[in-house]
């Protein structure tokens, strides 16, 4: 989604009114645990900032988004620590699915 889409949800939903770079919503137990929402504009400019293709900061922030639906959080040091390690784990196997796709 573009940075005005997901600025109207972090403002309906969180009360926060400016664009974020990824929102999750957990949807309860069930076969569907959430929604994972990204902007697209964010993440290309974050992957700018972070010196990142613009591909690996969207998978980042997908993968930091599920990691929200599994119960983790980010609002202390250490949670936000705990993520990070998190976040680059999960990337590191997904770049390893996508390599050996390329096989």
């Amino acid at each position: 989604m573009d940075d005005a889409a997901i600025r109207d949800l972090n403002l309906r939903f969180l009360k926060k009114d400016r664009p974020t770079d990824v929102i999750a919503f957990g949807l309860g137990d069930g076969d569907v645990w959430g929604e994972v929402y990204v902007s697209a504009e964010r993440t290309a400019e974050q992957a700018g900032d972070y010196g990142v293709p613009p591909k690996e900061e969207l998978a980042r922030c997908v993968i930091h988004g599920v990691l929200h639906l599994l119960g983790y959080d980010d609002g202390t040091v250490r949670e936000r620590r705990v993520m990070k390690g998190k976040e680059e784990e999960y990337l590191g196997k997904v770049g390893e699915l996508l390599r050996s796709r390329k096989r």
